[in-house]
């Protein structure tokens, strides 16, 4: 039924990009709008190169167009990270601003996510541009966004099965990385030396004292640890069999 859901979802966008639209006749969005994933999305296809908005529970959000150091230097230091994760580990692929269509009332698009491909295994499907369901990480950065970060999309998430969900507070300023248990995302742990291991992607380490204090060096240094860990090196074997068993299959 899941499986259904998806195919006739992505047909509908795929139809929707392909379909001549003309960008006078959308509107702009009004925060707090209440729209279905269809309609928000024919609209959002039409609208001028630069905006951003997303749907959460059913309610449009739009975000602000100017992006500050204060949240663009986090992201950076996050995707660079997950960027090296990719590197050493087949089958696994990083997107920054990337539109997900979660379901029929939720279209977002995460800071920067981390999905495992759906060749190797993973959960994911493509319609052309955008990822339909959830990627099993997804990262948000939260400078001025945190109720929403924390309420809304936490729930979002959680609903449609994004495996962990990592959320950088900037102010505050602090890290939580959740991991889905039973259907309920928990907090990761942290150890003594400030690490804190994912479960979905096992060698993705991440060094939070030194993304709090924006030393990319220190975060790949410990990144590097795990990377080397019998974990890791599992994972990856794990994966190619996925690939194989893939190949045979068709």
């Amino acid at each position: 039924m899941m499986q259904s859901t998806l195919e006739a979802r992505r047909s509908i966008t795929h139809a929707q990009d392909r379909a001549p639209l003309k960008r006078m006749v959308a509107p702009l969005f009004k925060n707090g709008e209440q729209l279905t994933q269809n309609e928000f999305h024919r609209r959002y296809v039409a609208m001028p190169d630069g905006y951003c908005a997303e749907l959460i529970g059913g309610v449009v959000i739009v975000s602000a167009s100017a992006v500050s150091i204060a949240h663009s230097r986090p992201l950076s230091l996050i995707h660079n990270l997950i960027g090296h994760y990719e590197v050493a580990t087949i089958g696994v692929e990083t997107l920054m601003d990337t539109t997900v269509v979660l379901d029929d009332a939720n279209e977002v698009q995460p800071d920067t996510n981390l999905r495992i491909l759906p060749d190797f295994g993973g959960r994911g499907t493509n319609a052309d541009r955008y990822i339909m369901q959830a990627p099993e990480l997804v990262v948000e950065v939260a400078n001025s966004t945190e109720k929403i970060d924390l309420n809304q999309k936490f729930y979002a998430y959680q609903k449609n099965g994004a495996l962990e969900y990592l959320v950088h507070l900037v102010r505050e300023p602090a890290l939580k990385w959740f991991v889905l248990k039973n259907g309920n995302y928990e907090l990761l742990p942290c150890d003594k030396s400030g690490v804190i291991r994912s479960e979905a992607f096992p060698g993705l380490w991440l060094n939070a004292r030194a993304l709090l204090k924006r030393d990319l060096r220190g975060m790949l240094k410990t990144l590097g640890r795990g990377l080397a860990s019998p974990e890791h090196a599992a994972f990856c074997k794990r994966l190619s069999a996925a690939k194989r068993k893939s190949r045979k299959t068709r």
